[in-house]
């Protein structure tokens, strides 16, 4: 067993891959964009980057959460 993990926020957009190679714990969160709620999950995002940028130059609003220590 090891001494540490790693642990890295969903934004980090790490690779599936390495995240089962390397046994990295991804931490999900939410955000808004303009007044919508967004979840973004290791395996499930609801937005994708590129919508996120086209939404932040069309000058919605973007705020995200504090995410939950575990």
């Amino acid at each position: 067993m090891s001494d540490f993990c790693l642990v890295s926020d969903v934004t980090a957009e790490i690779s599936q891959a390495n995240v089962d190679k390397y046994g990295i714990r991804v931490v999900p969160m939410t955000f808004f964009l303009g007044d919508k709620e967004y979840h973004q999950y290791p395996d499930n995002h609801e937005l994708s980057m590129k919508e996120f940028y086209e939404g932040q130059v069309a000058g919605l609003e973007t705020k995200s959460s504090q995410i939950t220590p575990a």
